[in-house]
């Protein structure tokens, strides 16, 4: 006999159904959620949106050139994998990457939000690479916790007692770590849960930001293309041959300028 088909299993999937679909290996995503909901992803995000505040204030005060150092790291690895590369389409993608990079850290940097706690509104889906990507930097997190406390206890054994000291810290790292996978989890479920929604809107968006801003988003591409990097508004402006061009830009600016205000109204109304 199963032991999950046993007459104990039997009584306590039926006084517990979540219980029971983790038992069967058959959670919704809703069951997940609500795991997560348990295990404290609420309550710790405050605390998570509490210390991003703190962390943007302390940089814009004590690093004021933080900005320009990123986009130096950021150009020094790009150009070491470009003396590596020579196929045209290989080099393209490298800086393709450094830009959108630059792009996403002057973003987190004006707007005070970390790219894998806020949804982009026009681009929703694309919140999971960074939710997994953070994931997987706390996962190993958790697994060097370990690692450290039990060479820590190991030493104990063997009467090297003087680096017990370190336990209740790695302890508490291991917690944060484990929270923050718990967090990312968390939102990975909520999107999943909506994800067919969230993609036609996605879809629409691009859809409609494609043929409103058509000719200025190509004048954008092409000046990338040409100064292989993020272009600056006046060589923007500077590549604009028509009225219809400059429009386009303007209605652009503006629908980032509300976007922006109403980010910040609805600060701490995040997922």
């Amino acid at each position: 006999m199963k032991l999950d088909k046993s007459p104990f299993f039997k009584r306590i999937k039926a006084k517990h159904p979540v219980l029971g679909r983790f038992i069967d290996g058959e959670l919704t995503n809703s069951d997940k959620i609500l795991l997560t909901e348990k295990l404290g992803a609420d309550k710790f995000k405050r605390v998570v949106f509490t210390v991003e505040k703190l962390k943007f204030k302390a940089l814009k005060k004590v690093f004021p050139n933080y900005l320009k150092y990123c986009d130096k790291f950021i150009d020094r690895n790009k150009n070491n994998q470009l003396k590596k590369l020579h196929s045209t389409y290989e080099r393209t993608k490298v800086i393709e990457r450094a830009n959108l990079q630059k792009e996403l850290v002057h973003k987190e940097y004006w707007r005070e939000e970390n790219r894998n706690y806020h949804m982009n509104p026009n681009r929703p889906l694309e919140m999971l690479n960074y939710l997994e990507w953070n994931k997987s930097i706390h996962k190993k997190g958790l697994k060097k916790n370990a690692m450290v406390i039990m060479g820590l206890v190991t030493l104990s054994f063997v009467g090297i007692n003087s680096f017990l000291v370190l336990i209740p810290l790695e302890l508490f790292s291991a917690f944060i770590n484990f929270q923050c996978v718990n967090i990312q989890n968390h939102n990975i479920y909520r999107i999943n849960e909506d994800k067919e929604r969230l993609e036609k809107m996605q879809l629409r968006k691009l859809q409609s930001d494609s043929e409103k801003y058509e000719a200025i988003n190509e004048l954008i591409a092409d000046t990338k293309r040409k100064e292989e990097d993020v272009p600056k508004i006046e060589d923007i402006i500077a590549k604009i041959e028509n009225k219809e061009q400059l429009e386009q830009l303007k209605k652009l600016i503006k629908r980032q300028i509300s976007t922006n205000n109403m980010l910040e109204r609805q600060k701490g109304m995040k997922i």
